[in-house]
């Protein structure tokens, strides 16, 4: 049995986090950030100290507590994490 419907199915979940990720940073960042995530590269941190950023007010970041879903906060993270990954040509 072939796993590429699996597969593919997984990588269109993917894209579509992605996309929302894209969606949402051009919505609640980039008034701050500008529209390239990659200047966020001084953030190292994993996806729930992400989280703790976003939700604790720290670091000069305005009070997001409750404005986001967890689904997508995952989706801003990746948004954020591929766009400032290593090689990448976001």
């Amino acid at each position: 049995m072939s796993r590429a419907p699996a597969l593919l199915g997984s990588l269109l979940m993917a894209a579509v986090a992605w996309a929302d990720g894209a969606e949402l940073f051009g919505q609640f960042c980039q008034s701050c950030h500008g529209e390239n995530p990659e200047p966020l590269q001084a953030f190292s941190g994993t996806r729930e100290e992400f989280r703790q950023v976003l939700e604790d007010a720290g670091e000069g970041m305005p009070d997001f507590y409750g404005v986001f879903t967890d689904e997508e906060i995952d989706a801003l993270y990746d948004y954020v994490a591929a766009a400032i990954a290593p090689g990448s040509t976001e």
